[in-house]
């Protein structure tokens, strides 16, 4: 897990177990990118004028030499290309990832080298390269962390004032990725809307910018912070050379894919610059979110499992992070929604701890005058109807049934209906001029202010310290519309998207450490805010708001592209018709789903059978036994139901010992046969356990692979798999 300097050729090499990344010092002092891909272990094989020819393109010296580069670009090109951080200056045309604005009206920024420190750890290294404006007092700090076992990079930029100026930041992008040189790559990413997360979009690059964003206040439904390219689209699930990456931002962003007149592909991406700005008083300094990246040899599959791994061992919180055990989540806001009481949440929670249910969720509707969605945002103290004794009656039975308790918030949220905005509807994000737009019948909460800030905190740990809470589930329910914020200065008005995460983030951080035992459970109409960024201080994640079992078939494949298994809580409920599409599907079908994330149940009690109490009780007792495989296991996805209709994915030991296949399907048309499943993750040489299907060897089910017979339509499959004694 080197991160090495050679002082002769003045190059830096990062290097994993299966990918480098190299830069070097130009003789003009410029930082340039030379490689990312494979290992390359000779920092000299890797100078860009040792570039050998590829897809018919000159190296940049032949270039020079044949005059295919222009008299006007000749001096300047070779310096500037590749250029590391890519200021916006000089003789440079692509998309920038710092723009600034000096006290003289000067927006022009050159950055070049000036020196590094490369710091190693245990688990991990970092390197740090200074680099300074040739004429100004801006300092640009580029940070890159590598992990032990994993072909992954972290980069992250921080920029600091060193003058008595204000300085104008127009953009301060996390990292510029400079990919081989060629001019065919596939970009593959993600659209969506609420309760369609996720969709997975693939598209040819061209001499062309790609941008990919998000301007709603949050990280997603739009669009994800996700990126991956491959070579003239040969990449698959498990063959293949796949560059890849991830935003560490839950608020607006930018990802630029672009290719250049030189067939240079480059990847830039950071907090959105639309409408966006910041200023850098003297000796203060801005640290951008952190963008990861990665690059797989083996296709999509391997790509995403790198990602899974980051995620579960170095970006969750600890001290859950290594927990494998999942708890079952009762959660019955789908069935009961406003409509909830004491009284009825007892009852419920016995039924629940008696199917196997370890954790009783208590959503939307327990606080103030909270009986629908036009009151009571922001005035979070009990119910005096439904909850007349406080909360605590409720926790004592779950508490007695064996159960951990949740309960439901949405602290960035305010009703115009409500105490709190009747004190403080200068709290708010607005206009004056304007009329204030709402969402769901409610207003958003300027977290960018420190009263703010403080008012939900203080709540939040007035709540957690007087009741016995383990389960916070946060919710935000809006996106934020008119932006402004009429207490600040107008030169700093564009600072409050910016403001608004950070605020965020510092509200979470204060509640973790005076409350480490908490877990939080990161909710935004769904999978709103699904980024890296939550999940420094969150354990688990809602999905989607979409139940329905079909459409989960995709939003789940692309979900997995990034983000692992263990996070989303995937339920069943006993409900035969889903309210999104108003499709009714098998109770077993429903059952299945929840086996492929954090099971959770929604059902409601009172109208379950006995066969649904039994079969719930037995799947629950099923997953108790594989979740592990859950939570830690590798990720194979194994049929794609973009391209059949069902989908098989599968979970294995990191030992191969043990390995959990799962399968949904979708409809029987013309007596098609569906594709025969072949697993992934396996030792071809071990004798497995299939179910109740028989023995065979690990090459046998990889190789030759399992083929089902299907009953018709939404049938369904989940099959443990262990080694045989």
């Amino acid at each position: 897990m080197p991160i090495t300097y050679n002082s002769d050729c003045k190059a830096f090499l990062i290097s994993t177990p299966g990918m480098t990344y190299a830069m070097e010092v130009t003789s003009l002092g410029y930082l340039r990118s030379t490689h990312w891909g494979g290992v390359v272990k000779r920092a000299q094989d890797l100078s860009v004028k040792l570039l050998s020819l590829r897809e018919g393109m000159l190296t940049w010296k032949d270039q020079y030499a044949s005059g295919s580069i222009s008299s006007h670009e000749r001096k300047m090109a070779f310096e500037k290309q590749n250029e590391e951080i890519a200021p916006w200056g000089g003789y440079m045309f692509c998309e920038p990832g710092v723009k600034a604005v000096f006290h003289d009206g000067t927006r022009d920024v050159v950055l070049k080298y000036h020196s590094h420190e490369i710091d190693k750890k245990e688990n991990y290294e970092t390197l740090s390269v200074t680099l300074k404006d040739a004429n100004y007092p801006l300092k640009v700090v580029l940070h890159y962390r590598i992990y032990e076992g994993l072909d992954i990079v972290d980069r992250w930029t921080v920029a600091t004032n060193e003058g008595e100026e204000d300085i104008l930041l127009e953009s301060l992008q996390s990292a510029a990725w400079h990919l081989p040189q060629g001019k065919e790559y596939r970009l593959s990413h993600m659209s969506g809307k609420w309760s369609a997360e996720y969709q997975i979009e693939r598209i040819q690059l061209t001499q062309s910018k790609v941008v990919l964003d998000n301007r709603s206040g949050i990280s997603n439904h739009f669009a994800t912070p996700w990126f991956a390219l491959d070579y003239k689209g040969q990449a698959q699930e498990e063959s293949g050379k796949v560059w890849f990456g991830a935003l560490h931002w839950s608020g607006n962003w930018k990802i630029v894919a672009e290719i250049n007149e030189f067939h240079q592909a480059r990847v830039v991406g950071g907090i959105n610059d639309f409408d966006s700005t910041w200023k850098l008083a003297a000796s203060e300094s801005f640290t951008t979110p952190i963008f990861t990246g990665g690059y797989s040899n083996a296709g999509f599959g391997k790509a995403s499992r790198a990602l899974h791994d980051y995620v579960n061992r170095h970006l969750l919180p600890h001290p859950h992070a290594a927990e494998t055990r999942l708890p079952v989540m009762y959660n019955c806001w789908s069935v009961f929604e406003f409509d909830i009481n004491v009284e009825q949440q007892i009852k419920l929670a016995k039924v629940a701890a008696d199917i196997g249910c370890e954790v009783f969720m208590v959503d939307d509707g327990w606080f103030s005058t909270r009986d629908d969605d036009t009151s009571g945002l922001g005035d979070w103290w009990c119910s005096p109807t439904k909850f007349p004794n406080g909360l605590k009656p409720l926790i004592d039975a779950v508490k007695e049934h064996g159960m951990t308790f949740g309960l439901w918030v949405e602290p960035e949220m305010v009703n115009e209906q409500s105490e709190l905005f009747n004190k403080h509807p200068e709290w708010t994000i607005y206009f004056p001029t304007r009329e204030r737009t709402t969402g769901r019948n409610q207003l958003v909460l300027n977290f960018g202010r420190q009263d703010v800030q403080d008012w939900c905190y203080d709540w939040m740990d007035k709540l957690l310290t007087e009741n016995d809470i383990d389960w916070i589930k946060w919710d935000m329910n809006r996106y934020i519309s008119e932006p402004g914020w009429p207490d600040m200065p107008k030169d700093r008005q564009k600072e409050i998207w910016t403001r608004f995460v950070h605020g965020l983030y510092s509200v979470y951080a204060r509640l973790r450490k005076k409350h480490p035992n908490v877990k939080y459970i990161n909710c935004s109409s769904g999978g709103g805010r699904a980024d890296f960024g939550l999940f420094r201080y969150t354990d688990r994640l809602t999905l989607t708001d979409n139940g329905d079992c079909l459409d989960f078939l995709k939003l789940w494949w692309g979900y997995s592209q990034f983000l692992p298994p263990r996070l989303p809580g995937t339920g069943f409920n006993n409900a035969p018709s889903n309210g999104i599409n108003g499709r009714s599907v098998p109770f077993e079908y429903r059952l299945t789903k929840g086996f492929f994330g954090a099971m959770s149940v929604g059902s409601n009690f009172f109208k379950s059978d006995a066969n649904e109490l039994k079969r719930s009780a037995e799947s629950i007792a099923l997953y108790k036994k594989v979740r592990h495989l859950v939570a830690a296991g590798d990720v194979y996805r194994l049929v794609s139901p973009y391209e059949n209709p069902c989908m098989a994915m599968m979970y294995a030991a990191k030992d191969k010992s043990q390995a959990l296949l799962l399968i949904m399907t979708h409809s029987m048309q013309f007596y098609n046969l569906l594709p025969t499943v072949k697993l992934q993750g396996l030792d071809p040489d071990t004798l497995y356990k299939v179910g109740d299907l028989g023995t065979y060897s690990g090459a046998g089910l990889m190789e030759k692979g399992l083929a089902f017979k299907y009953k018709a339509d939404y049938d369904s499959r989940v099959i443990f798999i262990e080694k045989c004694e």
